[in-house]
């Protein structure tokens, strides 16, 4: 029997802090090297920039490389359950995001059905000798981090029950990262506005 949640408060935190930075293991580096070198051969798409929340930003599509990502998707999972000891399946993976000057992402928590836990995995950056860019993080006890990640390195965090987002402008040349993101098997969404519909699997 499932556990049901209506609300960030209703989920469990699962880890110590909410968040963990790793080296990218060499199985899963290697492939998204590639990744990257492929499709910055493409033309960028600039994202839509949604009520001030992110700006500055383009999108080189990883899903025209579907089969490879999928896979890297499928390798993270065993290393997010090694680190919150719970059952995950596969949801979303967006990417590969590559910031320019001028660039934030307001503070937020991501999606309650989709999001729980995550990986922002670091591919690139040139910070044309400026200062570095933070991710600004607020842990279970509401103690806020700055934590700096470098190509190679990937955060494991608790997406949907931690605020985070970069709201101080990237003041480099690019900043280029990736995203994948699991949810629980053992909990069930239901929204309180709609408690006989089941979580839709097709959400963003």
């Amino acid at each position: 029997m499932k556990k049901i949640y209506s609300s960030y408060k209703d989920l469990p935190r699962l880890t110590e802090k909410g968040f963990e930075k790793i080296k990218i293991p060499s199985k899963i580096w290697e492939p998204l090297k590639q990744m990257y070198l492929t499709l910055k051969q493409l033309p960028p798409e600039k994202e839509i920039e949604d009520s001030g929340m992110l700006k500055n930003s383009i999108i080189y599509p990883m899903w025209q490389l579907d089969a490879l990502v999928e896979q890297v998707h499928n390798d993270l999972i065993p290393i997010f359950e090694w680190w919150c000891k719970e059952s995950l399946e596969v949801t979303v993976r967006y990417g590969l995001r590559s910031y320019f000057k001028g660039a934030i992402l307001k503070k937020h928590k991501d999606w309650i059905n989709t999001h729980h836990v995550s990986s922002i995995m670091v591919l690139d950056k040139n910070l044309d000798g400026k200062k570095d860019w933070p991710l600004q993080f607020q842990d279970h006890n509401g103690l806020w981090h700055d934590i700096y990640l470098n190509p190679g390195d990937m955060l494991l965090y608790e997406s949907a029950t931690c605020e985070h987002g970069r709201e101080v402008p990237f003041q480099g040349k690019n900043y280029v990262n990736c995203y994948f993101h699991s949810r629980l098997k053992s909990w069930d969404f239901l929204p309180v506005e709609s408690r006989f519909n089941r979580w839709n699997k097709d959400w963003d």
